[in-house]
């Protein structure tokens, strides 16, 4: 049967159209999940008396030290066909399709929302706390009339971004997506593929939904507020019930997250999962004695770089956006801007823009495409911080003849270095785990360790894949070691 040009138009655009939709539904249900689920752990911390928090931190956070990709690939090694789930409990469950989508967003998204409302709760007022205590308004009350009104315009801003992180990202439905197609992976295909070149009109669809994403979180950000530290003590839920099911909750989680983690460390140290599992160091070997070594270079190398070069450059901007007597507003929403850019559009708009220039196929252009993508983030860390400080500190300063760089080395940059140190870490971070945008940019002079996961897996070695997922974890918990290692003993932190 033949099919003319405007049958493949139409049977294209109906794939877009059935694409959109599906990208807007797991978008919608996996944000509204990871950012409920964030809140809820980020709450029981602060308000719950519960031993080991610093460890139940330490283990939500251990999702987002790998590669979107690697999430698929753990739930497949899970809940696969032949995952060790299925295999030891005797199912058939299929993690393949929306839901493993849904999985898969929920578990690579979630400690990014927690580590924001952590944030936020931990520099609540507790005075109204004291005056609904006193009044004896119950603590079920006091959560439904004062906790969440005042996390309200946070939440709707921090499941706008997550929302933004969610339907820019291809490698969790390329993992577990079977027939489910999102936009971001149906461009990722098409220009891998060198099929129809439609992955221009995809990216202005991709940019338009994550720009929208970005304005509802921008107008429902508050503003930064000086911080009464003392009220900042917690005043916990006594109530046993509440207590049990609170800890039973983090068990949960922290349970299936150290599961996780687990089965990549089984797969990584079988001969051939998951037929053989006798110990095996087989997988290591053909990951590092071959390119692996390489391409881990090109990753720490260019993450140290990114780290300093976009601290650096984030942190400048955010001083004079907030230090600045003129209304720089032009630098500031062009700070901001980046974030509403998907990675996958970034980097194929720098192979249109960059392709036969001098850096193109370098390690610099490389440098450039994620300090520009992780850019936002980091910068209002910087901003949200320094905003802070009071603006007159500089002019006080200058009355008793101090000069400004005398007062910004004395005072602004000793408040801020916890953050600045932050800001590292994050850019740090993401450089070694992205893939999206420099999955176009990448030749086998530059790959980065992360893209070798799309490589093993395409050959189902998931030993490999595994290996090459404690590789970047172990190395993202190395950096955040040696970051806590400075916060502590600093003595501008002291």
């Amino acid at each position: 049967m033949h099919f003319g040009n405007e049958g493949f138009d139409a049977i294209r655009a109906e794939n877009i159209r059935k694409a959109l939709f599906n990208t807007i539904f797991v978008g919608v249900i996996s944000a509204f999940l990871s950012v409920t689920i964030g809140l809820s752990l980020a709450y029981i911390l602060l308000n719950v008396r519960t031993k080991m928090k610093t460890l139940f931190s330490i283990i939500f956070m251990l999702p987002m030290l790998v590669p979107t990709l690697t999430h698929g690939s753990g739930l497949i090694l899970l809940f696969g066909n032949n995952g060790i789930v299925n295999r030891f409990f005797g199912l058939k469950t299929q993690i393949y399709g929306f839901w493993g989508c849904v999985f898969g967003f929920v578990l690579y998204t979630f400690p990014t929302a927690f580590i924001m409302f952590l944030n936020i709760l931990k520099y609540e007022d507790k005075r109204q706390y004291e005056v609904a205590d006193v009044l004896g308004v119950s603590k079920l009350r006091q959560l439904g009339g004062i906790t969440l009104p005042y996390v309200f315009k946070s939440f709707t801003s921090i499941l706008s971004a997550i929302f933004a992180l969610i339907i820019t990202d291809y490698g969790i439905p390329l993992m577990v997506g079977g027939q489910f197609k999102t936009l971001a992976l149906m461009m990722y295909s098409d220009v891998i593929g060198l099929s129809k070149s439609t992955g221009s009109s995809i990216s202005i669809l991709l940019l338009v939904i994550a720009f929208s994403a970005l304005v509802i979180e921008l107008k429902n950000q508050t503003k930064p507020e000086a911080f009464n530290a003392k009220y900042n003590l917690n005043r916990y839920i006594e109530n046993k019930t509440v207590k049990w099911l609170s800890r039973f909750f983090l068990t949960i989680i922290s349970m299936f997250i150290i599961l996780y983690i687990g089965i990549f460390l089984i797969a990584a140290f079988s001969k051939a999962y998951p037929y053989d599992l006798s110990f095996s160091l087989d997988n290591f070997t053909k990951v590092l004695n071959g390119s692996g070594i390489k391409y881990l270079k090109n990753s720490v190398g260019s993450s140290l770089g990114i780290a300093l070069i976009g601290t650096c450059l984030a942190y400048t901007f955010a001083y004079f956006t907030t230090r600045s007597n003129k209304k720089n507003i032009i630098i500031h929403v062009l700070s901001i801007c980046p974030a509403a850019i998907p990675g996958i559009v970034l980097g194929l708009s720098y192979v249109l823009n960059f392709k036969g220039s001098f850096i193109y196929g370098t390690i610099l252009i490389i440098i450039i495409i994620n300090i520009v993508h992780f850019f936002s983030p980091v910068y209002l860390l910087a901003y949200n911080a320094l905003i802070k400080i009071n603006k007159n500190i500089e002019d006080v300063a200058q009355v008793f003849g101090i000069s400004k760089l005398k007062a910004f080395k004395d005072i602004i940059f000793p408040t801020t270095f916890i953050t600045i140190l932050d800001m590292f870490s994050y850019f740090f971070i993401y450089s070694m785990i992205t893939i999206s945008a420099v999955s176009f940019l990448s030749n086998v002079n530059i790959k980065p360790i992360s893209l070798m996961i799309i490589q093993y897996d395409n050959t189902q070695h998931l030993g490999n894949v595994a290996v090459v997922a404690l590789v970047i974890l172990a190395i993202n918990i190395f950096q955040k070691a040696i970051i806590g290692l400075v916060k502590k003993y600093s003595k501008i932190y002291n």
